[in-house]
């Protein structure tokens, strides 16, 4: 009995090992190519925004969604993430505090801020600042830290809108 035991035991170490260490090889996460990313759009029938990649995970921001999407051994795993409202304020905003890669989303509805702004600034509540030029586009993915998961931010931040010569289009309330 003390050597079936002793049997029983080393048995059950060793799946233990091999079931870890077999998870831990195949498990190959990365970001879809661009022509998977294409076909997801077009199979979706989606007009985004906005499109980023970081870590491997890659982020489709559109009117009143966001897609999370990354591929592990070889299949494509998406998340779909949507919310109400009619975008008729002059931008919309949004925030994803934990995951992958903490960011805030920011949506410019107003045509006369899109036409006229120069960068887009979005401070977080720490004072961190991320900021990108506009060039025409509506919709920009701003991440606080793209190396940092599961940060957990507060969601008390501002959204800034500058013209050119850093003249203030938009200004969101603290």
């Amino acid at each position: 009995m003390k050597h079936f035991t002793k049997f029983i035991f080393s048995a059950i170490i060793l799946s233990i090992t091999i079931g870890c260490s077999n998870g831990a090889e195949g498990s190959n996460y990365s970001a879809p190519s661009q022509e998977e990313i294409e076909q997801m759009i077009e199979k979706k029938n989606i007009e985004p925004l906005a499109i980023e990649t970081t870590g491997g995970v890659t982020f489709i921001l559109c009117k009143s969604s966001l897609y999370t999407i990354t591929k592990s051994n070889g299949e494509i795993t998406e998340n779909y993430s949507s919310w109400s409202g009619d975008g008729q304020g002059k931008i919309s905003t949004g925030m994803t505090s934990t995951g992958s890669a903490p960011h805030a989303f920011v949506i410019i509805n107003d045509k006369h801020l899109i036409q006229n702004a120069e960068t887009v600034e979005v401070v977080f509540n720490d004072g961190k600042t991320v900021s990108k030029l506009v060039k025409d586009k509506r919709g920009f993915i701003m991440f606080y830290n793209r190396n940092e998961k599961d940060m957990n931010l507060k969601a008390d931040w501002k959204v800034n809108i500058y013209g050119q010569n850093g003249n203030v289009l938009y200004e969101s309330a603290e």
